[in-house]
């Protein structure tokens, strides 16, 4: 179905899908449709009641509403909308490519999977206890409210992280995670390491300056957290800049400190046989 052609659905049997484009409207208030609804080119669903065996499958600008009744899974992507107010989704949600989603009431089955700059916002709705959300490299996902639900993710280098918040306890807003790894701003002056810091939605923390031979002055030496770890984004990056060289006299590591590796450095220096070795570089 489809150029704003209009399905109403109160009982019944489907046994193949049901296509919905190009601004096409699909109304269910109850019956069995025993495989997919499709909903593409601005297309809106809204399910009253019923079940769906199979998905809800959204893309290019459609938007799905489901108030009540059942469906196996909802899987959304290219600029597709849902808005869910009751009624349960057995095997979860898959949100990408720009999906937006708002969870208001309803049951979550398995699990919430949101990547490609998809955003999920949820206010309400019942996630089952082995259920959890997994964010992808770029996902987005803002939690208001619910009972304990694990976080777990897969960072652009690959690594996994996983993190369980007991969603009573916060209000709307509390928290707001996406899955990217701090940026790495070593070697960069400490004007460009701040700049992309803010960047990626993190600011420059604590600054400490500390002499080195190796790293420029203005340079940063080292970052806390270090590169690729997750950081919650707003969180602050501590730099160790560099100020340069010390220039201490028999300072041979250039720690600012005459110890016992300078020691050890100067009489490696002073043991050297220039008749035996006549091309190392203390003998030239």
């Amino acid at each position: 179905m489809s150029d704003s052609s209009t399905l109403f659905m109160h009982d019944g049997l489907v046994q193949q899908d049901i296509q919905a484009s190009h601004t096409a409207t699909v109304y269910m208030f109850g019956g069995s449709v025993q495989q997919n609804i499709q909903a593409t080119n601005s297309a809106i669903v809204t399910i009253d009641g019923g079940s769906v065996l199979n998905e809800v499958q959204i893309l290019k600008g459609a938007t799905v509403t489901l108030n009540s009744g059942s469906i196996a899974g909802i899987n959304g992507s290219r600029d597709s909308s849902f808005y869910i107010y009751g009624g349960s989704i057995s095997t979860g949600i898959v949100a990408t490519d720009r999906t937006y989603v708002e969870i208001y009431g309803g049951s979550i089955g398995t699990a919430l999977n949101v990547e490609d700059d998809a955003f999920v916002y949820i206010y309400g709705g019942d996630f089952s206890v082995d259920g959890g959300a997994t964010l992808l490299p770029d996902g987005y996902y803002l939690s208001a409210a619910g009972p304990v639900l694990t976080l777990e993710g897969v960072l652009k280098d690959g690594s996994p992280f996983s993190t369980v918040y007991d969603m009573t306890l916060i209000t709307y807003g509390d928290i707001f995670l996406t899955v990217i790894s701090v940026p790495d701003v070593v070697d960069m002056s400490q004007v460009n390491a701040i700049s992309t810091l803010t960047d990626e939605g993190y600011t420059g923390g604590t600054i400490t300056e500390q002499y080195n031979g190796i790293v420029a002055a203005g340079s940063v030496i080292s970052q806390n957290p270090v590169a690729g770890t997750t950081a919650t984004p707003g969180s602050a990056v501590d730099l160790i800049v560099s100020i340069g060289p010390c220039l201490l006299l028999y300072d041979t590591n250039d720690d600012c400190v005459i110890d016992i590796k300078d020691i050890a450095n100067i009489a490696s220096v002073w043991l050297i046989d220039c008749n035996i070795t006549p091309t190392n570089a203390a003998c030239i």
